[in-house]
């Protein structure tokens, strides 16, 4: 399932653990965090994100605001982003982000080395 089709009665969140203390959502049961105003400054994204691309380990997505009141989808690994009036809409383009860099990596592998590539795809998988 992927985000274009999530409906709320899939979702199921997991509980974080002691090395992973942000809740882990799994495929689109992600999604609730992403819909919610709350404390929780970030969420672990894994499994499937689109009808593209999964996620094989867990990517900690981050949550902010911007002074037009735009809502802010970050991570720290990759550093690309994504933003929306809501957090599912930043979620949302975060996702087509990251699969963008994933495609632009892939024409210009040669270019630009296989280091790079290959860490992406230890966290981007295609589906």
């Amino acid at each position: 399932m992927n985000l274009s089709n999530a409906s709320s009665s899939t979702y199921r969140p997991l509980i974080g653990s002691a090395a992973s203390p942000l809740p882990v959502y799994l495929d689109a049961d992600f999604v609730p965090a992403a819909t919610h105003s709350s404390s929780m400054s970030g969420i672990a994204l894994i499994g499937q994100v689109s009808d593209r691309f999964r996620i094989s380990q867990p990517l900690t997505v981050f949550f902010d605001q911007d002074e037009g009141g735009q809502i802010i989808a970050s991570d720290s690994v990759f550093y690309m982003y994504g933003q929306g009036v809501t957090r599912l809409d930043a979620l949302r383009d975060y996702v087509v982000s990251l699969s963008e860099y994933y495609d632009v990596l892939a024409t210009h592998e040669s270019d630009l080395g296989d280091e790079l590539f290959r860490f992406l795809q230890s966290y981007l998988q295609p589906v």
